[in-house]
C-alpha cells in the first residue's frame, strides 16, 4: 500500500505514467508538454505580478532575497541541481507576493513538472545563452524590477525570461506559438 500511494502521488504531479496490466514508468515529457508547463508558469506569474507589484507589504520580498542568496550559492558551487530547486523557490516566492492562496496552491501543484522543465531549460540556457552566474544575475534583475514596483517592467522581463530558450531549441514545432 504505501508504494502504492507513492506512485499515485507521483502521477498526480505528472512524473510517473500508469497503465493497467503494464505498471507504472516514468513520464517522458514531450515538446508539447513542456510548451504546456512553461506558458502555464507564464500565466500564473503575470497574475501574480498583475495582483502583487508594486509589493505592499515589503517583508513579503523576504523570500524572495532567500531563494536569490541560495541561488548565488548554487551557481558559485556549480550545484545546477540545487540551482534549479532554487530558481523554483524564487519564481514561487514571486507567486506569494500576490498573497492569493490559491493562485500559490496552482502554482505548487505543478511544481515538480515544472522543475523537470526549468532543468531542461537550464541545460539549454546554458550551452547557448548564459553562465550559471548570468542566469543568477538575470533572476536578481527580476528582483530589481519587483522591488521598483513597476509591474509592466516585471512582466515585460518576465516575457523573455525563459520560454524563448525553449522556443528557439527545444521545440521548433511549437516555437511559432510560444508567447
Amino acid at each position: 500500500p504505501p508504494l502504492r500511494e507513492a506512485l499515485r502521488l507521483l502521477q498526480n504531479d505528472g512524473l510517473v505514467v500508469t497503465r493497467p496490466r503494464y505498471g507504472s514508468t516514468v513520464a517522458t515529457l514531450t515538446d508539447q508538454d513542456v510548451f504546456e508547463i512553461l506558458t502555464l508558469r507564464s500565466g500564473l506569474e503575470r497574475m501574480a505580478v498583475e495582483l502583487g507589484v508594486p509589493v505592499t507589504d515589503r517583508s513579503r520580498l523576504a523570500a524572495c532575497h532567500e531563494a536569490l542568496e541560495r541561488m548565488e550559492r548554487n551557481a558559485r558551487d556549480h550545484d545546477r541541481g540545487a540551482l534549479v530547486e532554487s530558481a523554483y523557490a524564487f519564481h514561487a516566492s514571486i507567486v506569494a507576493l500576490a498573497g492569493h492562496r490559491r493562485l500559490s496552491d496552482i502554482y505548487r501543484s505543478v511544481q515538480q513538472q515544472m522543475m523537470l522543465c526549468m532543468s531542461r531549460n537550464l541545460d539549454v540556457r546554458e550551452r547557448y545563452y548564459e553562465t550559471l552566474d548570468e542566469n543568477v544575475a538575470r533572476h536578481r534583475h527580476l528582483l530589481e524590477l519587483i522591488e521598483a514596483g513597476d509591474p509592466q517592467a516585471v512582466l515585460a522581463e518576465l516575457a523573455v525570461h525563459g520560454e524563448r530558450t525553449f522556443a528557439e531549441h527545444g521545440a521548433p514545432e511549437t516555437a511559432d506559438r510560444a508567447p
